[in-house]
């Protein structure tokens, strides 16, 4: 039994992978509902929820908790978790990227759980993309990579003075967006950094992150991230052109929908269902990631951009 704490994308995109893809049973707290009702591609899927009075309530009944919530409030709910009796039947949680703020609060909190000897999972999307193949060819076949991704984020496009704009809030080119390059990169062997810089226009909102990675006898892999364009690109490429990877955006790999639902979904069913990652190496690999994040941190320069009037 899974409870979804967090109404945006938990909702959208969690709750139909539970309900249609994994077909297994959900409880929510009733305060959900409207949000249920509103949408037009979940509300169908109402009658198929239990419905409790409160988050307290859910989360007593469920065995598995997944958190969609800013980075901060995760970090202090799910300490908060364990303060409450009532989570004794909790097996796994379930918890979107970054884990907290930092990476030292990451680390911090992911100790917390193995000291609790609970289960846990992270959303790092480009873990449960069809990624792999390509860029193993790559790997074997170059000496150099470079990984730009480019796109508008809607906190720019709408002018919205949210959490995912600041760095200090867990947001960020870096801490929201570069993070799911930072986890792949991790997994893949890559443990360590050269040069990492960070742009911004204003104090605490980087838009355009550029770092190398390095890794054993892995090919330096450059990596350029910028959240603040106008123009939608994901490339992964080397002088090995016929194995790089050209895309508007990185989920131009999923196959679109026709129910309206998020084409996300189907990949957060096998996040739910832990395909990928093995759980023996799960925690290790997680570890790893976070080590190569603070790393990241630690080389980082800042510049800061003028803006043009």
């Amino acid at each position: 039994m899974f409870t979804i704490i967090g109404s945006g994308f938990g909702l959208y995109g969690y709750l139909p992978a539970i309900l249609q893809e994994l077909g297994d049973k959900v409880i929510l707290p009733e305060e959900y509902l409207p949000k249920v009702r509103n949408r037009q591609e979940l509300k169908e899927l109402e009658k198929d929820i239990f419905w409790v009075k409160n988050k307290e309530l859910a989360i007593e009944k469920a065995t598995k908790v997944i958190f969609t919530v800013p980075p901060n409030y995760q970090y202090k709910a799910v300490k908060n978790l364990f303060d409450n009796d009532g989570c004794n039947s909790i097996q796994t949680i379930f918890l979107e990227k970054p884990v907290a703020t930092s990476p030292a609060k990451s680390i911090e909190l992911l100790e917390f759980l193995e000291s609790k000897e609970v289960d846990y999972v992270i959303g790092y999307s480009f873990l449960y993309l069809d990624l792999n193949s390509n860029f193993n060819t790559l790997v074997n076949s170059s000496t150099q990579i470079f990984w730009q991704w480019s796109f508008m984020a809607h906190h720019f496009s709408m002018d919205l003075k949210n959490w995912k704009r600041y760095h200090s809030s867990g947001g960020g080119v870096l801490r929201f967006y570069g993070i799911h390059i930072i986890a792949f990169l991790s997994k893949f062997g890559y443990d360590n950094v050269k040069e990492s810089t960070l742009t911004c226009q204003h104090s605490d909102e980087p838009f355009i992150w550029s770092a190398k990675f390095l890794g054993g006898n892995l090919p330096p892999c450059n990596v350029t991230v910028n959240c603040k364009s106008k123009k939608d690109v994901f490339n992964i490429i080397s002088e090995n052109i016929d194995n790089s990877i050209l895309l508007n955006d990185p989920f131009s790999l999923l196959v679109d929908r026709f129910d309206g639902l998020d084409k996300r979904v189907p990949m957060l069913a096998s996040l739910l269902k832990n395909e990928i990652l093995d759980k023996r190496n799960r925690n290790q690999i997680y570890k790893n990631i976070n080590s190569l994040w603070k790393i990241v941190e630690n080389v980082s320069i800042w510049r800061l951009e003028k803006i043009n009037t």
